[in-house]
């Protein structure tokens, strides 16, 4: 592997991960999210798109992530921050999802390196759904 930290797409592909496999995580990932307590209804309710639609989507987005194909142009974080009820135990409860479906489709080897993209993911959702400057600025007594 070029790079412990961030895997290429080649390394990736040596990994094992190709369309074929990421297409298998997505589909068995949303299979689980779909009947899911807490994420489905988040689907079920509040998602445009419809579930084919979306299934497409999300294994264009984990294409271009992983294997850098370039074929996602959506915008995540508008979708995530019109969601009403989200929690932040929700994305905590997403990742442990989502890594039992990546151990299921992938190889040992690609596991944390996927994970840790999907932490970074994540994270960003999460500050860009939860982050407000002007709630804590003014809890904060801060003027400018």
């Amino acid at each position: 592997m070029t790079s412990a930290a961030d895997p290429t797409a080649e390394d990736f592909a040596n990994m094992g991960i190709d369309e074929v496999v990421i297409r298998k995580f997505v589909l068995h990932f949303y299979d689980v999210v779909h009947d899911d307590e807490i994420l489905g209804h988040y689907f079920h309710n509040q998602m445009s798109a419809t579930w084919d639609e979306h299934l497409d989507k999300m294994c264009n987005f984990w294409s271009a992530i992983l294997l850098k194909t370039h074929r996602f142009n959506g915008r995540p974080m508008p979708a995530h921050t019109k969601l009403t009820g989200l929690q932040q135990s929700d994305f905590l409860h997403w990742l442990k999802t989502f890594e039992k479906s990546i151990k299921h489709c992938c190889t040992s080897e690609a596991v944390p390196h996927i994970m840790k993209k999907a932490h970074m993911i994540a994270n960003s959702l999460q500050y860009g759904v939860f982050y407000k400057p002007e709630i804590m600025g003014s809890k904060l007594n801060l003027k400018n």
